[in-house]
């Protein structure tokens, strides 16, 4: 987007809020323009136009909108349906494809919305899960794939503010961290945010299983 095309937006936003501006000098708005233009210039001016009318019409405080919450608006604009999508309906998803991942776990996998799919990490979590005893699965498997949505969710959610072409850096320094690609479910004994193995997971939960016989047993 052109220091013209933000000038516009600037415009918009003074004619909006004319108190706020009655005594800005041209110099102050040329300031404006150009701290506008370093934020917005790598999203073109239809998005930008969308992600401000999203602001303005939001809008009940009487002060004008930051850029950063135009970027917020221009995601708002843009988002996949699945982003409002809570925790309890993502892992209903994922409960349901757990039925069926014994001998179809690929496709199971397949059907769920991308962001599920992030957060359940592969096929293969869905296979072991369907394996294990739905007390488990319910206490423990929801637990750790909640978590992890969260995560993921916010992950997401930070990176689409990103402009496209940051995108790439910061995914290669997610993935020089993970140092695993298969890092898809969260510990219990873990700090918030990070992610574990499938393996460690899936220990957790035979090992949980383990205490669930032991206690029924007795």
């Amino acid at each position: 987007m052109t220091r013209e095309e933000v000038a516009k937006l600037i415009y918009v936003v003074k004619a909006t809020y004319p108190r706020v501006f009655a005594r800005y000098t041209d110099a102050e708005t040329r300031n404006m323009i150009i701290a506008w233009h370093m934020v917005l210039e790598h999203y073109n001016y239809a998005e930008a136009s969308q992600g401000l009318k999203v602001c303005l019409t939001n809008d009940t405080s009487g002060f004008p909108p930051s850029p950063g919450q135009v970027i917020d608006g221009i995601q708002k604009a843009k988002k996949p349906a699945e982003s409002d999508m809570t925790e309890l309906e993502a892992w209903a998803l994922v409960r349901k494809a757990i039925g069926r991942a014994g001998y179809y776990s690929e496709e199971e996998f397949d059907k769920l919305p991308p962001l599920v799919r992030k957060a359940v990490g592969a096929p293969g979590n869905l296979r072991e899960w369907a394996m294990m005893d739905a007390d488990t699965v319910e206490s423990v498997g929801q637990s750790h794939f909640i978590r992890n949505f969260r995560t993921v969710a916010a992950r997401v959610r930070e990176e689409a503010k990103l402009p496209e072409n940051l995108r790439p850096y910061t995914q290669a320094i997610a993935e020089s961290l993970s140092g695993d690609a298969s890092r898809a479910i969260e510990t219990t004994n873990e700090p918030e945010g990070e992610l574990a193995t499938v393996e460690q997971i899936t220990e957790h939960m035979r090992t949980f299983r383990k205490l669930h016989s032991g206690i029924a047993e007795a």
